[in-house]
């Protein structure tokens, strides 16, 4: 079990830094779908899934890092966040998904400081 939430945590880093280099260079795409996707249920349960399985991979693999309480924390506020998504209901977390996307986009200064 140990070596599946290892493997998932593995597989979700590395989806994060892609998705965070894709949105570094090609917002657009990316903020375009979230935006059109902000309405359905489906993305709010996702979110809330996502987490809780990140944060029960993280308590699992605790165990196996060299940072076992680090694991430990980031794995408890993953599903404390899972939680508070949860129980904020759909109509804030879309208005958190518009606060997000509202304040995102916009990396013109980071493309600067990489080109120079």
């Amino acid at each position: 079990m140990n070596n599946s939430a290892v493997y998932f945590i593995d597989v979700f880093a590395a989806l994060m830094m892609i998705m965070g280099i894709w949105i570094l260079f090609r917002p657009e795409p990316v903020y375009g779908y979230i935006e059109r996707k902000r309405q359905d249920l489906s993305t709010h349960v996702l979110a809330v899934v996502v987490r809780v399985i990140l944060g029960a991979a993280l308590i699992l693999a605790a165990s196996q890092s060299s940072f076992p309480l680090t694991f430990k924390v980031l794995g408890g506020l993953s599903i404390a966040a899972a939680a508070v998504f949860l129980l904020i209901g759909r109509k804030r977390f879309q208005q958190l998904l518009s606060w997000a996307l509202s304040i995102g986009p916009n990396t013109n200064h980071i493309k600067l400081l990489l080109t120079q």
